[in-house]
């Protein structure tokens, strides 16, 4: 009978063990682990064993700076975006560029070269650039065109990339997306991201960044809250009311490139004060920056309001509430916060598919509570492992690996100095 409880035990333990991996995204509240390698701190950058002293003498590390830069300064930086061009501009296509998945970007030009992008989730893009200008980041200057014409050299040219836009945006893209007119060497695009073709400033609102790149650096780590708050899918009807998922002591900040980042919870409550400074208008020029129609403006920015509120609650700050309306109505294409229109006139991506989840709804508290147990069986899972079925064979292979060093420390005393380490 013993034996199998043990196994009914085991079973379900193996079952909950997953949940102690550590998943992308996620920080412990509890494990502070290592700090910034960027913290500023009377005049100088710290050095890591530095900024554990500081901790070890309770000194909030979550208060101090990064060190100031091109790209993030404390009072920020002005924008500017008139040297892009304007809607039905025309311009002789140069080629395709390497894009994240999901994304297409090329270059054209017309007196000058400008780089343009076009995606399903193109918007984002204009949503973080907004988000990290008021957080003190400097953003090169891009803008959403409503058309522009491209001219090709041949008709072969031209397919190549219709055949590329299809392969990279995982869509068609003559299907009322982004080609509302084609001719043999011509298209014209709706909804068309633009940037300056050449920059001379890391584009941080593009949300693609690289561990090679953070290298440990608050400045850079901290985006990993950033890019959560705004990474809305096509769809506004699919962005949860929270920003984050809790699986026990961690904190799990979903985002596509969340593997690059290794933020801790004092990066994170850095920048979650910062942008607890904007306030329900902020949130409303960032949504603005991104002319999406007006319904689907007006129920993301309750949406991310309500993810800011999660988020400071999560990494525990203070902050002052914004309140927010999850059934906002207008017209009769948004209702009780929901998108009911999928496709829009001008603009690429699908809107409206999927049903919203309110804040407290029963998935989102089934979430809580199963992160809740998993949580608490991971440690009993390990340890009755570790005690039932491995220890004897960790104990043995610790002695004969114990034995092995001690002849090898013997052979080389033999050898360099004639006799053995014993006598």
């Amino acid at each position: 009978m013993k034996n199998i409880i043990k196994v009914i035990i085991f079973n379900t333990y193996c079952c909950l063990a997953f949940a102690n991996m550590q998943l992308p995204g996620s920080f412990s509240m509890i494990e502070l682990g290592k700090p910034a390698t960027d913290l500023l701190h009377n005049g100088r950058i710290l050095y890591v064993p530095e900024a554990i002293e500081l901790r070890d003498q309770n000194i909030d590390l979550s208060t101090i700076n990064p060190k100031e830069s091109d790209l993030w300064k404390s009072i920020g930086f002005p924008s500017n975006t008139d040297t892009l061009p304007i809607n039905g501009s025309e311009y002789s296509y140069q080629g395709t560029l390497l894009s994240r998945l999901g994304n297409f970007r090329f270059n054209a030009k017309n007196n000058e070269g400008y780089t343009f992008l076009l995606g399903k989730k193109a918007f984002n893009t204009l949503l973080r650039a907004k988000l990290l200008q008021k957080l003190g980041y400097q953003v090169p200057a891009l803008k959403r065109l409503a058309s522009i014409k491209i001219n090709f050299k041949t008709e072969t040219e031209k397919n190549t990339f219709v055949d590329d836009l299809t392969q990279a945006s995982f869509a068609d893209p003559r299907s009322h997306r982004w080609i509302i007119e084609e001719k043999d060497t011509s298209l014209v695009l709706q909804d068309v991201i633009v940037m300056n073709q050449n920059q001379s400033i890391y584009n941080l609102a593009l949300g693609a960044m690289s561990a090679d790149v953070i290298k440990g650096r608050r400045v850079f780590n901290s985006l990993l809250a950033v890019y959560n708050l705004v990474d809305i899918s096509e769809s506004i009807n699919l962005l949860s009311f929270e920003s984050h998922r809790i699986l026990g002591e961690n904190i799990v900040l979903p985002y596509e490139l969340a593997s690059e980042f290794s933020a801790n919870v004092e990066d994170i409550q850095w920048i979650g004060r910062r942008i607890a400074k904007l306030n329900r208008l902020d949130f409303e020029e960032i949504v603005a920056n991104a002319e999406l129609p007006q319904e689907v403006s007006k129920v993301l920015v309750e949406k991310i309001i309500s993810r800011r509120n999660s988020l400071f609650r999560a990494i525990k700050i203070n902050f002052e509430n914004i309140e927010f309306n999850p059934t906002v109505s207008l017209g009769e294409q948004l209702v009780n916060g929901k998108i009911l229109k999928e496709n829009w006139t001008g603009y690429a991506s699908r809107f409206a598919y999927g049903d919203p989840e309110t804040p407290l709804s029963r998935s989102e508290i089934n979430n809580f509570v199963k992160s809740k147990l998993l949580s608490n069986a991971i440690g009993n899972s390990v340890n009755f492992f570790n005690r039932e079925f491995l220890q004897p064979e960790l104990n043995r292979d610790k002695v004969i690996s114990k034995q092995y060093d001690k002849a090898r420390l013997d052979y080389l005393f033999r050898v360099f100095e004639g006799k053995s380490k014993n006598t």
